[in-house]
């Protein structure tokens, strides 16, 4: 899933520290298995920085693991509130629309992952399923071609891009 990466350059504000840190557990928890924990230091991470996109993209993806999955559009939606720029907010909220029937409302989500984030392969690869559910092929195939370029290792772009040239 998009995850955002660690922050860089000057230190966060306190409390976007602590949510960072929560996070963090979050994310083991997550790892482990242990879907509701982490969603619980999610929900911590929100209540502790609730300006902070970072703390609601998470605690959508842990909503959206949980089966919840529209409480993580509602995260997902907090995130691009606050930061209107957030690729993985947008890159989730995108694949969700996609997945639930909004495919317009998707792609306009997906690209606006890549112009905040152009070297984002895993956001190529949805707006390819999405280009290819509405029939334009030649902008599928694109957006595979760069996932491709970007992730030479991936077998699933691959695959779905031999799927999009034999239609």
């Amino acid at each position: 899933m998009g995850r955002a990466p660690a922050p860089r350059g000057p230190s966060p504000a306190p409390r976007e520290e602590t949510a960072d840190r929560l996070i963090a557990e979050g994310n083991r928890a997550e790892g482990a298995g242990r879907v509701q924990e982490a969603c619980e230091r999610y929900r911590e991470a929100v209540q502790a920085a609730p300006g902070y996109a970072k703390a609601h993209v998470n605690l959508g993806i842990g909503l959206e693991a949980a089966g919840a999955p529209e409480a993580a559009i509602l995260s997902y939606e907090a995130a691009l509130a606050i930061d209107p720029a957030d690729p993985f907010a947008a890159y989730n909220l995108g694949k969700l629309r996609y997945t639930r029937g909004s495919p317009a409302e998707a792609e306009r989500l997906l690209r606006q992952a890549l112009q905040s984030r152009p070297t984002f392969p895993e956001a190529q690869v949805v707006l390819s399923r999405v280009l290819d559910s509405q029939g334009n092929l030649g902008a599928a195939a694109a957006a595979l071609e760069t996932a491709m370029r970007l992730r030479p290792d991936d077998f699933g772009a691959l695959y779905l891009y031999a799927g999009v040239l034999l239609k």
